[in-house]
């Protein structure tokens, strides 16, 4: 290469690297300005996340769309609730489909936990008492089933951000779920007069008696499934459930009324109409 060859040759390529400097430092600044929608919310209260609350309520409940597999022909077939005429369906033969194991996953550690966590998160702290118990309560009776499928799960990290999650065991999701019951029923009952989700409240309708009744039941269902293993924990539980108050008839069932949106999943699965 000819000496006047290569010296344009690194005059270029300083322009082209000082050009390449400006660019990137043009690219970086006020970058944290300009990839910030002005319009979005800087900060929450109670009334903004009241509305994730349903969709906890119903998926929660129901599975979502994926009631089929993941709890009636999976555990409901294999508890003998019922069986299967379906011949393309192994479950009602004790044949695990693994491709239907995720579907519960899904429906509690995707569509439905997530808008818990921010519930609790955004209500604590006495900011809404009985917003915070209902969630809190909610939050146990849906993986209460989660834990009873699996045994250890994910459960202390819930909403971390961490990448590698440690599983739970068993006795201290169990430990953890009588520990969340007892204060979100003590803050439910010191503020029963208080609104919580109003109409929006799939089961029911915003009446704090009843999720009362409804969490002091759950309690007593949890003492019963470990009557076996910790009889002594197991009889303290239940007596401090009875004690609370419980569901004694139809009226207190936890009932979620079902639209041509949300649809009674059971339906799905038999083939029966939807509503």
């Amino acid at each position: 290469m000819k000496y006047g060859t290569l010296k344009n040759f690194f005059r270029i390529t300083s322009g082209v690297a000082l050009l390449s400097v400006v660019m990137l430092s043009g690219c970086t600044r006020n970058f944290e300005e300009i990839n910030t929608d002005p319009t979005r919310l800087t900060s929450l209260d109670p009334n903004d996340v009241k509305a994730l609350f349903p969709n906890a309520e119903y998926v929660g409940m129901y599975n979502g769309w994926n009631y089929q597999t993941a709890q009636g022909l999976f555990a409901d077939q294999y508890a003998q609730y019922f069986a299967g005429t379906q011949t393309a369906f192994d479950s009602h033969r004790y044949v695990i489909h693994q491709s239907w194991i995720k579907d519960h996953w899904v429906n509690t550690y995707v569509q439905t936990l997530p808008s818990l966590v921010i519930i609790i998160r955004e209500t604590g702290g006495g900011k809404a008492p009985t917003m915070n118990a209902l969630a809190r309560i909610w939050k146990v009776f849906v993986l209460h089933r989660t834990t009873d499928y699996f045994g250890p799960i994910p459960y202390s990290k819930i909403g971390s951000e961490e990448k590698v999650i440690d599983y739970d065991s068993q006795s201290a999701i169990y430990t953890d779920f009588f520990k969340e019951l007892a204060e979100a029923t003590a803050d439910l009952k010191n503020n029963i007069a208080k609104p919580s989700y109003g109409g929006i409240d799939l089961i029911y309708g915003g009446d704090n008696s009843k999720w009362l009744k409804f969490a002091n039941t759950l309690r007593l269902r949890l003492a019963l499934r470990i009557s076996k293993v910790d009889p002594a924990k197991a009889k303290t539980e239940a007596e401090a459930a009875v004690a609370g108050g419980v569901m004694l008839d139809n009226s207190d069932d936890a009932f979620c009324k079902v639209t041509s949106d949300n649809i009674n999943a059971f339906n799905v699965q038999s083939s029966a109409k939807r509503l």
